[in-house]
C-alpha cells in the first residue's frame, strides 16, 4: 500500500527533541493526526456544492471526510450515475486541496445490504434468527422453515426426557402431557453475515462499484472504507451452520438446541460450540473477506461493530467484538452522546491494535449530543476517549443539508449549519496536537485481562431477548457484565492500565518468552483472570508455561470450573499456585451504572484491587491527593519513549 493509506497505517518516529517543534506542527497542518468525519450525503447533491464544502472542511482544518449516504432525506439515487459524478467530484477536489475522501460502504447502516440488493437475491441471502416457541402436539404442524422438533416433559422451570422427533408422523404417538418444543428460523430481510456468498454479493454491488469507476485512486488518493455495525441479531441461524457445525465440533447441531434456550443437561458445552461457531462463521464470511479484498485492492478497512459495549450486546450482535478488529486495518468503535460509559469497548478495541501493530484505532464519536453542543462537550468526551487509547476521529456528523427529516437525524450537525463553524478550526487543531503526542512510542500496559466473553457465551439464556438489549441472555448475565464492567473500570481509576485477551487471538497469537506472555506485539508480566467460568484449553496451557517460568497469574474469585463449556478439575491444578482473592460483595447502597450513566465503581473493589495488584506488581503510575489516596476519577494514558523517557497525558 502506498500514499494515502500508508500514511495511516504506517508510524512516524520524531527524534525526542524535535517534539516540541513537532507538537506546533502537527497542530497547525500535520493531516494525518486530524479528523476525519461522516460526511452525511442526504438531498439533491450537486457537484459543485460538495466542492464548495470540501473547500470549508479544509478551512476548519478537517484532514478529509467519509461520503456517508444517509436515508433521511437522500434524493440522488444511491450509486446511480449521480452519484458516482458526485463522488468522483470529492475525490478530485479533496486531491486538489490535499486532504482525504474516504469511502462508505452503505446506504444508511448497518453495512452488508448494498441498498436492499442483497437481501432482494433471496432468503439463502438474508438474515435469519433461530427461535423456539412451546407448542401443544395436537397444534403443531411442521413447517417450511421448521430447523427441529422435540418432544419434552415439564420439570419445573425445565424439561426433561427430551427427544427429537423424526417427522410429524411422530407426533400421532405422544401422549397429551408432552409438549413440543419448536424450533424454527425467521428471515429478516438483511444480509445473512454468516454467508461468504452473501457477503461476495455485497462486495460485487459495493467495493467492486466504486473500484471500477475510481480503482486508479485506490491507496494513493482514496485511503480506505468505512464498515458500519454488521450484525447478525439475537439467536443466528443460517443455512450453512449445521454442516459447519458438525464439521467444526462433531456433533449435530440440531440434536443440542434446546440447550440454547433452556438449561438442560450438557447445556454448557452446546451453547460454546455454538456462540463459537457462529462468531467463527461471521468473522470469516464478512470482516476476513472485505479485510482480504480490501488488501488486495490498496485500501484500508476500517469502521466498526454494533453494541460492544457489554456482553449482553455482544451476543446479541457479533458473538465477540475482539476476533473482528483482527481483520480491520484501522479497528474502530463508536461513542454517542454527551457521557461516559464503562471503559469495555473502548479497552477491547486498543487491545487488539497493541497486540497486533495496528498504530490507528478509529472512534466514530461526537453523535447524538443534541443541536445545543458546546465546545466544553465535545473536548472532555474526546478527551476521555484519547485516553483510553483512541487516535483517530470521526466525528458523527456533518450534513450536507437539514432540508426535510435530516435535521432531526441524530443531531447535531457539526458542519456550516453551526453558529462555531468558523471557530471549529480551534477544536481540530488541538485534537491533532494531542493525537500527535499519543502516537508517539507504545502505550504501557503491563496487565492482560482474560476477556469473559466465553464465559458469557454459557450463561446466555435464548428465551431472554425481547427486552431492551441490555438485558438479552437473562438477570445472571446481567449481573455477570455488571461485576466485570466494574472490575475493568476500577482497574483504571487505580490506574493499573491493561489489555484484554480474547481467547480466540491467544490462541493464535500467544507464546511466552521467559516470564512474559506475549499476545503479538505486546508483553506482559501479568495476567489477570477476571472471575471466568470457562477457559480455553490452549489458554490453560500457556497460563501453566508463563507460571513455570516465573510469570504472575492472578485470580480474581475461584479458578474457572470449566475448560471449553466442559467441567474440569484441570483449571484448579494448574492455577493452584496462582494469585487469587476474592472481591467484596457490593454494598445494598451501591448502584450500578447503566449503559448510559457515568462508569461506576465501589471503593471496596477499588481497595481490594490495588492492595492485591500493588503486592504482585509494583505501579508505574500512581495519582494521588495530599491525604495519599488514589484519586478514581482521573484516568492516566502512558507512552514508553524508550531510553527512560514517557508521555503521561492525565484526564
Amino acid at each position: 500500500m502506498a500514499g494515502a493509506c500508508e500514511l495511516y497505517l504506517g508510524g512516524h518516529e520524531v527524534p525526542f527533541e524535535n517534539l516540541k517543534e513537532e507538537f506546533a506542527h502537527a497542530g497547525r497542518d500535520g493531516l494525518v493526526y486530524r479528523s476525519v468525519p461522516f460526511w452525511i450525503w442526504n438531498g439533491d447533491l450537486k457537484p459543485e456544492e460538495l466542492r464548495r464544502l470540501i473547500r470549508e472542511f479544509k478551512d476548519v482544518g478537517l484532514a478529509g471526510f467519509f461520503m456517508h449516504a444517509r436515508t433521511a432525506g437522500l434524493i440522488t439515487p444511491y450509486m446511480g450515475e449521480e452519484w458516482m459524478e458526485c463522488v468522483g467530484a470529492s475525490i478530485e477536489e479533496a486531491r486538489k486541496l490535499g486532504i482525504y475522501p474516504w469511502l462508505y460502504d452503505e446506504y444508511g447502516f448497518p453495512s452488508g445490504k448494498a441498498g436492499g440488493r442483497v437481501p432482494e437475491a433471496g432468503e439463502e441471502y438474508q438474515r435469519k434468527v433461530l427461535c423456539c416457541s412451546e407448542e401443544r402436539p395436537g397444534d403443531f404442524r411442521w413447517r417450511p422453515n421448521t430447523v427441529a422438533a422435540f418432544g419434552a416433559r415439564r420439570n419445573g422451570d425445565g424439561f426433561e426426557d427430551l427427544h427429537l422427533l423424526p417427522d410429524e408422523e411422530s407426533l400421532r404417538s405422544l401422549p397429551e402431557d408432552v409438549v413440543v418444543l419448536h424450533f424454527y428460523y425467521e428471515a429478516k430481510g438483511y444480509l445473512d453475515v454468516l454467508s461468504r456468498k452473501a457477503v461476495r454479493r455485497f462486495i460485487e454491488l459495493t467495493h467492486e462499484r466504486y473500484y471500477q469507476a475510481f480503482g486508479d485512486k485506490f491507496g494513493t488518493e482514496i485511503p480506505g472504507i468505512f464498515t458500519d455495525e454488521p450484525s447478525y441479531g439475537l439467536l443466528p441461524w443460517s443455512f450453512e451452520l449445521p454442516e459447519r457445525f458438525k464439521r467444526r465440533n462433531g456433533y449435530d447441531i440440531c440434536k443440542v438446541l434446546p440447550a440454547l434456550f433452556y438449561r438442560v443437561e450438557g447445556y454448557e458445552r452446546a451453547r460454546y460450540d455454538f456462540w463459537r461457531t457462529v462468531l467463527e462463521m461471521f468473522v470469516e464470511a464478512y470482516m476476513k473477506q472485505i479485510y482480504e479484498w480490501c488488501s488486495e485492492h490498496g485500501i484500508a478497512l476500517t469502521g466498526h461493530i454494533a453494541w460492544a459495549e457489554t456482553l449482553m450486546g455482544q451476543m446479541t450482535f457479533h458473538g465477540a467484538s475482539m476476533p473482528h478488529y483482527e481483520f480491520m486495518h484501522i479497528p474502530g468503535t463508536n461513542h454517542l452522546g454527551v457521557r461516559l460509559m464503562d471503559c469495555t469497548r473502548e479497552k477491547q478495541v486498543v487491545s487488539v491494535a497493541r497486540q497486533l501493530g495496528r498504530r490507528r484505532v478509529l472512534c466514530e464519536i461526537a453523535g447524538g449530543m443534541g443541536w445545543g453542543v458546546k465546545f466544553e462537550e465535545i473536548k472532555w468526551v474526546t478527551e476521555w476517549q484519547l485516553a483510553l487509547g483512541i487516535n483517530l476521529l470521526c466525528q458523527h456528523m456533518h450534513h450536507y443539508t437539514l432540508h426535510g427529516p435530516a435535521k432531526r437525524d441524530i443531531p447535531p450537525s457539526y458542519s456550516y449549519q453551526q453558529p462555531w463553524w468558523k471557530e471549529y478550526k480551534l477544536l481540530n487543531d488541538y485534537f491533532a496536537r494531542l493525537i500527535f503526542m499519543l502516537t508517539r512510542g507504545e502505550r504501557r500496559a503491563d496487565v492482560l485481562m482474560i476477556h469473559p466473553i466465553r464465559s458469557a457465551w454459557i450463561l446466555f439464556d435464548g428465551k431472554e431477548i425481547s427486552g431492551p438489549v441490555d438485558t438479552h441472555g437473562g438477570k445472571e448475565l446481567v449481573d455477570y457484565n455488571a461485576r466485570q464492567a466494574e472490575i475493568a473500570n476500577s482497574m483504571l481509576s487505580i490506574h493499573r492500565d491493561f489489555d484484554y485477551g480474547d481467547e480466540g487471538i491467544i490462541s493464535r497469537y500467544g507464546k511466552v518468552e521467559g516470564d512474559r506472555f506475549l499476545v503479538g506485539n505486546a508483553a506482559y508480566r501479568v495476567v489477570v483472570l477476571p472471575e471466568l467460568i470457562s477457559i480455553d484449553k490452549r489458554t490453560l496451557e500457556l497460563l501453566k508455561e508463563f507460571m513455570e517460568n516465573g510469570g504472575k497469574v492472578v485470580c480474581i474469585g475461584e479458578p474457572p470450573e470449566m475448560v471449553e463449556g466442559v467441567r474440569s478439575e484441570e483449571p484448579r491444578k494448574v492455577l493452584s499456585k496462582a494469585y487469587s482473592f476474592e472481591l467484596p460483595p457490593w454494598p445494598p447502597e451501591f448502584k450500578r451504572a447503566g449503559r448510559h450513566d457515568q462508569p461506576k465503581t465501589w471503593e471496596g473493589t477499588r481497595r481490594v484491587l490495588k492492595r492485591e495488584l500493588d503486592g504482585v506488581l509494583e505501579p508505574s503510575v500512581e495519582v494521588k491527593d495530599p491525604e495519599g489516596e488514589e484519586v478514581e476519577h482521573i484516568y492516566c494514558h502512558e507512552r514508553d519513549l524508550g531510553q527512560g523517557r514517557r508521555i503521561l497525558f492525565l484526564v
